[in-house]
């Protein structure tokens, strides 16, 4: 499995270097309740909302004696967290790719939080959220 983060159709494509031991994946529903007079409470089942992916893992800090573990020889440490801020500040959605799952989806960074320790690896967290592109077929023009 690998993990691929791509922005601008592939013009910048970052693959993680070190898999993360899980990632955890959610969905909901947006669904409504309402009070009638005669049956209490209703449940009305809405559209379903956007996933969310949310992992975490470490960009090490340099080649580790050729770690086997380590996926991506591109970069190293603070050069991804550069790369990832840059990604937050341009304000278009990344594309997620988790290869060996079926997850091929446009999202955008909700949240990266990272910090260096001892060994100057950055551990990090990443939260994603799906982004919809909007699709104005059929809608009318004044």
């Amino acid at each position: 499995m690998d993990i691929f983060i791509s922005q601008n159709n592939n013009q910048t494509v970052i693959q993680l270097p070190v898999i993360p031991s899980q990632f955890n994946v959610s969905l909901s529903q947006n669904n409504d309740i309402f009070s009638s007079i005669s049956q209490g409470d209703l449940k009305l089942i809405g559209l379903v909302g956007l996933k969310t992916i949310s992992f975490s893992s470490f960009f090490p800090f340099d080649d580790d004696n050729n770690a086997p573990y380590i996926r991506s020889k591109e970069r190293y440490g603070h050069s991804y967290v550069l790369l990832i801020e840059s990604f937050m500040k341009r304000r278009y959605p990344v594309r997620l790719i988790i290869t060996e799952t079926g997850i091929n989806l446009p999202m955008t960074i909700e949240r990266f939080d990272w910090s260096v320790g001892k060994s100057k690896d950055i551990d990090y967290t990443l939260e994603l959220s799906e982004f919809r592109f909007v699709n104005a077929k059929g809608v009318p023009t004044v």
